[in-house]
This record gives C-alpha cells, structure tokens and sequence, in this order.
C-alpha cells in the first residue's frame, strides 16, 4: 500500500479520534489475488488525550472489541449453515418445526426469512427489564415465550425488518437441534476449525484467558461498567451468549472470518457448504443477501465502491465487515463508538470515508 495512503488513513482516523468519534479503533483489510492473498492493518487510540496510529500492536496487548450484532454473521449464520449441510435442519422448515405453539402467522415464518430479517418480528424490545426478576436458568424459555408472542408487523415474507428477536430464536433453535449450547456448538465446528481460537471469543472463555477488551461505557439501563461484558442489554441479562450478540474479537480474527467467507463462496474453502452458501448470498431479497447487508445508495456505511455483489454486516457498538466477493476485497472496521456518546453522527461519516480511502488503493 503507498505511503500516501497509509499517511491519509492515520490523518482521518486522527481526526474522528480527537472528535470523539471513538477512543480505540482498529481497521483491517484484505485482497485476493490468483495465487495470493494479503491483508494489513491499521490501529488508532486515544492515549492520554493524544490519538497516535499504528500498523502493529505489542504483542500481548492486542485490542479486543464488542463486536455485537456481527455475531449474527460470524456466529449464527455459518451455525446454521453447518447444520444445513449435516442435514440437520432445512431452511425452508417453519418455526413451528422447532416451536409447536408458536401462533399463527409467525408459525409460518421459515429459517430463511428469520435469517433474512423477513419474519416480521419487531427490532428490539428491552427483554432484559423483566428477565432480572428470574433466576438465571429461567431466562432464556422467558424471552423465547415473549418472542412467540409479540404481534408481528407484517406477514412472514412480506417486508425485511431487521430483528435481534429473530435471531435470539435462531440461537436457541441451534442448540435445541444440537442439544448443546450456541457457544459450545460454534467453538466445535467453526472457531477451532478456522483457527480462530486466540482472536474471537464469548465473554466467559475470554475472562479465562484474561484478556481485558476496550471499554463501551456504560450500560445506559443499569449503570454498570461495560469493559469485557457484552453492551447489549438483552444478551448481558441472557449470560452473555445469544444469536444476537455477544462476541468479542479482535481485528484479525474477524479479517479472517471475511477471507472465509471470501474464500468459501468461490469454492476455495470446505468448511461451509458452498452452493447452499452461494444460493443464498446469490438471492438478494429485500436489503438482504442470507441475512448479511449490502450496499444500498449513496448513503451506505460501506461507501461508494463496493460493487452490488457486496455483503457485509454492522455492529451497535461502532463495528462493522463488508466483503466485496466480486473483487475479493475485505474490510473490517472495529471502534468503540457507544464509549463516546449516543451521538451517530460522527460514525455514520467516517464509515464511507475510511472504505473509500482503501478501496481506492485495493481495486
């Protein structure tokens, strides 16, 4: 990569540093070539009051994030795919499958369209308010009983609604199909595997190897200090494991998972099943491509040159991958942005501007 652009990189990620933006950020790329393959990364914190960049962090003090909601797509999406291939479920099997008293019409709402955000279940509902009240062994049957029976705001199929509800429901349908919980099930067949065992981690496995992840601030609902606890409420309250939520990793474990993807859909891997994964990435439905996002009009988070055979995914905590499969080109961008403010502002224009720098240089 020029000099150039490294210098422009660290003069914009500089600039949303001492904004406020964030008080840690790491960025990470990666280009597949016919017979290669390279990757870098880019990291930027707040040091006492002084942002200062670099390519390289010491060894032993790597920078871990919250990923969030990228746990859908680095957790559950390839769960589910890897069942898919064991035969062990169907994607067009109905919920009622694995809920028989889910009612009428969510019944009907197949794996794909919870995957895909089309079930018509709503976004968010702040579960974690009434679970406190439980005892910990009881919370996970509570919040699936309150899912089963909220009022849906469109008929299964017929709207894309981004729901976290939906995939809490898909995290306990993996581990009612494995009979093992999602955290074990996905070190089983996809971290271990992968290799990835010393960069992404559930919260328990990464207090055991005591490493301490930047902080999120605090929980807007309880007060509680959010540095190695998972900043999603409902995910907090459920253990710290659920579909929804509840990764940590840092910046080379979730390039790795691009280049997975990357590689898997042209048939370069054989961990996931890559026509089911071709199929259902090749199906745009809705704003969706098999639950991941992709780039829509010129105020998408991922910029302005990601080709339209690009998915990618957002986390709530200032986190986010597109993967460009068309040019094999990967970016992943991680900060701690809930640490600085409820303020999007800042986020939503460095996003665009940082893909766009790189992608510049990559394609």
């Amino acid at each position: 990569m020029k000099k150039s652009t490294v210098r422009l990189l660290f003069d914009v990620l500089k600039k949303y540093c001492c904004e406020g933006v964030f008080t840690n950020c790491a960025l990470g790329w990666f280009k597949r070539g016919e017979e290669w393959s390279e990757k870098g990364f880019f990291y930027c914190k707040n040091e006492g009051d002084i942002c200062n960049c670099a390519v390289t962090e010491p060894e032993g003090k790597e920078s871990f994030f919250d990923l969030a909601s990228l746990t859908k797509v680095l957790v559950t999406i390839p769960s589910l795919l890897l069942l898919a291939r064991a035969g062990k479920i169907n994607f067009e099997q109905p919920l009622v499958d694995f809920y028989p008293e889910a009612p009428f019409p969510l019944a009907e709402a197949t794996l794909f369209q919870l995957i895909n955000h089309s079930s018509g279940l709503p976004a968010h509902r702040p579960y974690y308010a009434s679970l406190i009240t439980l005892a910990e062994e009881e919370r996970f049957e509570a919040v699936v009983q309150s899912i089963l029976a909220e009022r849906v705001e469109a008929a299964p199929g017929e709207k894309t609604r981004y729901s976290d509800l939906g995939y809490i429901l898909l995290g306990r349908i993996i581990e009612k199909v494995t009979g093992k919980g999602l955290e074990e099930f996905w070190q089983q067949v996809l971290q271990i595997p992968s290799g990835l065992e010393k960069s992404l981690f559930f919260g328990d496995e990464m207090r055991q190897k005591n490493i301490t992840p930047v902080s999120t601030g605090r929980s807007r609902w309880n007060g509680e200090a959010l540095q190695g606890r998972v900043h999603d409420d409902n995910c907090r309250i459920l253990g710290g494991v659920a579909g929804h939520a509840g990764l940590f990793g840092n910046c080379r474990g979730v390039v790795e998972m691009a280049q997975l993807f990357n590689n898997e859909y042209h048939g370069e891997g054989n961990l996931l099943p890559k026509k089911l994964f071709q199929e259902l990435v090749n199906k745009k439905s809705g704003e969706r491509r098999c639950g991941f996002d992709i780039p829509e009009g010129r105020t998408s988070s991922s910029g302005h040159l990601f080709s339209p055979l690009t998915i990618g995914h957002l986390g709530f905590t200032g986190t986010s991958m597109w993967i460009d499969l068309q040019r094999g080109v990967g970016i992943v961008l991680l900060t701690n942005r809930v640490c600085c403010g409820e303020d999007l502002a800042g986020i939503r224009r460095m996003r665009p501007e940082i893909h766009d720098i790189l992608m510049k240089s990559l394609v």
